[in-house]
């Protein structure tokens, strides 16, 4: 199974965010480009969980899966 094709799951959003940020954090202005897809599809889903925009396509349906499975925990 390829990487993409595992399940966004809150842990991996997370952990994706985390590489991404610090890639920035690391290099500024010019670690933006070496975050992956992945890491922006990541960044995505954390602001449509959070409320921040509303997502559509692919994100949108990541989406729902990390707050389904938030929800079905119990959080």
């Amino acid at each position: 199974m390829a990487v993409e094709d595992e399940p966004m799951t809150e842990g991996r959003m997370l952990t994706l965010c985390a590489s991404a940020a610090a890639k920035v954090a690391r290099s500024g202005i010019r670690g933006a480009t070496g975050v992956t897809m992945e890491e922006i599809v990541a960044l995505t889903c954390l602001a449509a969980c959070a409320g921040l925009i509303h997502a559509e396509g692919h994100v949108a349906q990541e989406t729902k899966t990390i707050l389904n499975i938030k929800e079905g925990q119990g959080a």
